[in-house]
């Protein structure tokens, strides 16, 4: 992810989340703070990757679906920092991923994500309540 800041006052002006077809990047999703997303760049439909699905090719384990960027960031830090903690690196990570459509959006692009949610043995969906 990138961010742009306002020059002069250093206040958080936009967030850059990038979107992937098969790994490839197709484009960002941008977010004009504090909460406007009507200024994409590139596709960010229901036809791209989850956000953060390329780093998890390889899992099988247990696939986070979360509500938003900054929640998948936070949650798999957490996680993360946990499993470091009990000391044990030695098994997969947690996948987490969040929707480019929103939490609204999440159950349709995981239709269509089928394959890539299909190689988990558990699938948590946390959205907002």
């Amino acid at each position: 992810m990138r961010y742009e800041y306002n020059p002069e006052s250093g206040e958080l002006v936009k967030q850059y989340v990038p979107t992937t077809i098969e790994g490839d990047l197709c484009g960002y999703r941008v977010r004009k703070m504090p909460k406007d997303f009507s200024a994409p760049i590139g596709q960010v439909g229901k036809e791209v990757d989850f956000v953060g699905e390329f780093r998890f090719k390889s899992h099988t384990r247990t696939l986070m679906i979360v509500g938003g960027e900054i929640k998948m960031l936070a949650a798999y830090q957490i996680l993360l920092d946990d499993q470091k903690a009990r000391d044990k690196m030695n098994y997969e990570t947690i996948a987490v991923v969040c929707s480019t459509l929103g939490e609204s959006g999440a159950a349709k692009q995981a239709q269509s994500r089928y394959e890539f949610c299909n190689q988990f043995s558990k699938i948590l969906v946390t959205m907002d309540s």
